[in-house]
């Protein structure tokens, strides 16, 4: 039932014509608009128009030479931005940076990778425990990045919460989209950088709900959260009083699962007791509602802490289309047989969590309705269920988000890891670290944990390997790994220019898309030099060569074969390794014969690298219904390019087209280009 009126209720969202209200409540840009559909394929529409609503959210994406608008249509709108001889691209997508290493980007060069954490990172961040020095750092690098047209980047902080908090209050300022991680590090780390293992968990768990906490949403879904964790508790409480009252006895288990059941005990005892908002749950009558702060309100559902038989999933909301709230209410959380419906005003909307109606829209993140649809469908088998796992990926999905971060496998015990996956599931957090970045580092990991028959699969063992894992680097990882990647859904970022400068190695782009690995493209300033997405995207560019030299035969040396990857788009008129050209002047196929197939390598296209810097970014930090193109239901993040920029770094010429521009952009451009960025349907530069 919930599911049908939930549905009911987008259908008459769609079809019922816009009023003059709300075409007052939409805003327009229009200029040539540039964005990936697929890895591979670029949409151009020279003369196009986007429409969005107050919330950030893309209505319409159109082609004016196709459906012309006239002035009157055009008035009607709220706001209408003519870039007409400018590019509108999404904006740029970085999965993989350290914002404090921006202190020292562009200097230490010198080293690789272990000797340059040691000599030239470590130091640096362990001055982030300086707030003041916290706060001038970070607002210069968040800025730098932002100017770079980078709308959402996955950035690392340090190990200090301190810091870490005045990195996510920099970015809600400037107005960037991002997940930030406070790093866990509990070994192998300098005295003056390094954490207890407890404390260190802690601080990781305290940090992700400072951050949730900061958003009507945020703060909604932690209270969800603890309200499941007291709820669980209380369930096992009852079933241990039950087993004892006939001479039972109950097993909690051992190894993680006491760890789990410590965690909810102490989620419920700080959720429900002295100083905490949030009271215990307790029976009410049929027509009042207890909210989550335990007070009693008319128009409501039951509920209590008691047996399942009495207890029922609290109301849910759904907007008509008159503009207030349908409150469904189960009559059985297991069977929803006697459900029943009540409307009330957006008013009440504070029940569910403690805010008006306005702060949703004045926020300008998302709207109430798309929270209540996402509520409502979901089936809850039990009292003690959350109809929302996480909070990535949705309309409402907060501007920052914590991230789960610990900094690697050496620098991170068993239990660091176990305890940081824990919280990770908990929240529905994504985590963020590296992996098989270089060789030392490979041969560490393998003497910290003979055990594991690799890398990947030490992060496994402590459950920190799923869909909403980003690793970073993985230019080592063999196909052995990769299957492991692609089994669990794990997302891997192409980080060439750092791979470049620290001496780590080079990433099969095309043989870990081959395998189902979904990839994306970071900066990993400092480790690589620019804070730029477009560098990154040259760099990549450059590595697929190196990939494809390297096939050839043609390095002197080589230090891994690359996988097999097989070129769907290849066309009749490219050639093998003769050294041929394809009809769109691009290098051809090579073929490596090595049994018991071939191997076809080929570079990246400008196509193919621009998806992985948007879109494929993205996708791999599991954002993909939210940002990366211009697909409508999406959010407005863009940037306005203009090619002919006065002093720019490019020049134009007669009988040269946007796919002209948008080429010697990706390949000459900088931020000279870059003249205004939106985030959410926010200018913010």
């Amino acid at each position: 039932l919930l599911r049908h009126l939930s549905t009911l209720a987008q259908n008459l969202f769609v079809m019922q014509a816009p009023t003059a209200l709300e075409m007052k409540m939409k805003s327009a840009l229009i200029g040539s608009i540039v964005h990936s559909v697929s890895f591979g394929e670029v949409e151009i529409i020279n003369n196009g128009m986007i429409v969005y609503s107050n919330t950030g959210k893309i209505e319409q994406l159109l082609d004016l030479d196709k459906t012309p608008l006239d002035k009157t249509t055009l008035a009607q709108y709220k706001s209408v931005k003519d870039y007409t001889g400018k590019l509108i691209m999404p904006g740029f997508v970085d999965a993989h940076c350290h914002a404090p290493q921006y202190v020292f980007s562009g200097t230490g060069m010198d080293l690789p990778l272990l000797a340059w954490l040691e000599k030239y990172t470590f130091p640096c961040e362990a001055r982030f425990a300086d707030e003041q020095f916290a706060r001038v750092a970070y607002e210069k690098s968040i800025r730098r990045h932002l100017k770079s047209g980078t709308t959402f980047a996955a950035y690392f902080a340090t190990i200090h919460n301190s810091g870490g908090k005045v990195l996510v209050d920099v970015i809600n300022r400037v107005g960037q989209r991002a997940f930030v991680g406070k790093v866990s590090m509990d070994r192998n780390s300098p005295d003056f950088y390094i954490e207890e293992t407890t404390r260190g968990c802690e601080d990781a768990e305290e940090f992700a709900r400072y951050v949730l906490s900061m958003t009507p949403v945020g703060a909604t879904f932690l209270r969800s959260v603890d309200l499941k964790a007291s709820l669980s508790v209380a369930a096992l409480l009852e079933q241990s009083r039950n087993a004892r009252s006939v001479g039972g006895r109950v097993s909690l288990g051992g190894g993680m699962g006491n760890s789990l059941l410590a965690n909810a005990a102490a989620a419920a005892a700080s959720a429900t007791g002295p100083g905490s908002s949030l009271k215990r749950p307790r029976s009410v009558s049929t027509g009042d509602e207890a909210d989550l702060n335990g007070q009693t309100r008319p128009h409501s559902v039951s509920f209590s802490a008691g047996s399942s038989s009495s207890t029922t999933t609290p109301a849910r909301p759904v907007r008509d289309i008159s503009g207030d709230m349908t409150v469904i209410t189960p009559g059985s959380a297991d069977t929803f047989t006697t459900a029943r419906a009540r409307t009330i005003s957006a008013s009440d909307m504070d029940l569910y969590g403690n805010f008006e109606e306005d702060e949703f829209y004045e926020s300008g993140q998302f709207d109430p309705a798309d929270y209540a649809v996402a509520c409502t469908s979901g089936t809850t088998s039990s009292s003690t269920d959350v109809p929302l796992k996480s909070l990535l990926n949705q309309p409402f999905t907060p501007l920052v988000l914590p991230c789960v971060t610990p900094r690697f496998v050496p620098t991170c015990t068993g239990e660091m890891l176990a305890r940081l996956a824990e919280i990770a599931s908990k929240y529905g957090l994504p985590v963020q670290s590296h992996l098989s970045e270089s060789v030392g580092e490979i041969a560490w990991v393998k003497e910290l944990h003979p055990d594991c028959p690799n890398y990947a699969s030490v992060y496994q063992k402590y459950g920190l390997l799923h869909e909403n894992c980003i690793m970073a680097h993985c230019c080592h990882s063999d196909d052995v790994e990769r299957k492991l990647l692609a089994d669990t859904r794990t997302s891997i970022v192409h980080c060439a220019s750092s791979n470049f400068n620290l001496d780590s190695g080079v990433l099969d782009v095309h043989g870990c898309v081959a395998q189902g690995i979904r990839v994306g493209m970071g900066t990993d300033v400092a480790g690589g030099y620019s804070p730029s997405m477009l560098d990154a995207l040259r760099q990549s560019i450059i590595a697929s060569k190196v990939i494809l030299f390297e096939s050839r035969g043609d390095l002197r040396s080589s230090t891994s074969k690359p996988a097999t990857v097989s070129d769907a788009s290849t066309t009749a008129s490219e050639t093998d390794s003769s050294g041929a050209s394809s009809e769109d002047g691009t290098p051809a196929v090579t073929t490596v014969t090595t049994p018991p197939a071939a191997i076809k390598v080929r570079p990246l296209s400008y196509k193919e690298a621009y998806h992985l810097a948007t879109m494929g970014s993205a996708e791999a930090l599991g954002m993909d219904k939210v940002v990366g193109n211009f697909v409508p239901g999406k959010k407005l993040d863009c940037l306005i390019v203009d090619p002919a920029v006065p002093n720019g770094p490019f020049d134009l010429f007669e009988g040269e087209g946007v796919s002209e521009f948008f080429q010697k952009f990706l390949f000459l451009g900088d931020d000279r280009n870059i003249v205004s960025v939106y985030v959410d349907g926010r200018q913010v530069l």
